[in-house]
């Protein structure tokens, strides 16, 4: 009888024990379940979001092939690529696109070059091409951080340091392999041209600080290309000055400059930018204004693309050339 017992209770263990097994097998199935439904889920949608910012980077591109068979004399802020576009509806969720002119900002690698011949600039400003006395103009512009002359002019050395090939310093303020592979964290610098404008962040003097403030103003473009005076901020409008002068020029006669520009007078020439009160204040003697880099057309064009589906979020930086055959992006990077 209590053998009997004893294997009824062994029994009861046993079943327990399959029980609480079943029970967890169960619980893991369920849950592996559950994760491949997200996991499903997210590419569907996820992929769903990715086919919404690629149709928007199409629409992007009919757009600025429209506004070059219009009219490829000049690109200007009143035109129909720069207008806002509000959230587009989507089954299940939205999707919108912005288009911005990548020439209305400060090209980092066009301060590689190196300065040559006869200049009307004189003193410090002669050692510089006209884009690197506006880079360093730019630098001088921001409230915080508030750079100084001699901070702008030593960072711009670095950067150009960081841009050409060569393994000699340019001035105090260049930095070359020797400086960044003494670093606690070593690299060597890019030598060539930068692929984005992220890789400031390596260069000697930009703090994450001063990196955030320029982000809105520079671009890494992969060939020379002009300033579009008809799309830059006033930011950038203030790094124009005369050519012996390094430090920006005023930036309440910027604002004026700017405002009279979008409100429906953008400049048709550089002719017409040169006449325009504040300009013509400046550009007097010989070392007047150069317009050496500017224009009023631009090639290159940053589109910023964004959807979301269900929550999931998709966002893609595009950089568009605009050329004969209406335009192609040579660059993407997700955000």
């Amino acid at each position: 009888m209590a053998r009997l017992r004893r294997q009824k209770g062994a029994v009861l263990v046993l079943a327990m024990v399959v029980l609480i097994l079943v029970s967890s097998l169960a619980v893991t199935m369920a849950a592996q379940l559950e994760q491949s439904a997200r996991q499903g889920a997210n590419r569907l949608y996820g992929g769903q979001a990715r086919e919404y910012v690629l149709g928007a980077e199409s629409l992007g591109l009919a757009v600025l092939a429209r506004d070059s068979r219009m009219s490829d004399q000049t690109d200007h802020l009143a035109e129909d690529w720069a207008r806002r576009v509000p959230e587009f509806p989507v089954e299940g969720g939205w999707v919108r696109a912005g288009l911005a002119d990548a020439q209305g900002r400060i090209n980092l690698n066009g301060l590689a070059q190196k300065a040559r011949g006869r200049s009307a600039a004189s003193g410090e400003a002669a050692r510089f091409t006209p884009a690197q006395r506006r880079f360093i103009r730019l630098l001088q512009t921001f409230e915080e951080p508030a750079l100084s002359l001699a901070e702008a002019i030593a960072l711009t050395e670095a950067v150009i340091d960081w841009l050409d090939a060569d393994d000699e310093p340019s001035g105090f303020g260049g930095a070359e392999a020797d400086h960044y592979l003494r670093l606690p964290d070593a690299y060597r610098p890019g030598n060539g041209p930068m692929a984005d404008i992220s890789e400031l962040r390596l260069v000697r003097y930009v703090t994450a600080e001063l990196y955030q403030q320029l982000q809105a103003y520079v671009v890494a473009l992969p060939e020379q290309a002009t300033l579009n005076i008809n799309s830059a901020p006033v930011a950038v409008m203030q790094t124009i000055n005369r050519q012996s002068e390094l430090l920006p020029s005023d930036r309440y006669a910027a604002q004026r400059l700017v405002s009279w520009r979008d409100e429906g007078q953008p400049f048709t020439s550089l002719e017409s930018f040169l006449l325009a009160e504040q300009v013509a204040q400046l550009n007097t003697g010989v070392d007047g204004v150069s317009i050496e880099g500017l224009s009023v057309r631009s090639d290159y064009f940053l589109l910023r693309s964004e959807s979301e589906i269900n929550g999931r979020y998709r966002a893609m930086s595009s950089l568009i050339l605009r050329d004969a055959a209406g335009g192609r992006v040579i660059q993407r990077s997700a955000l």
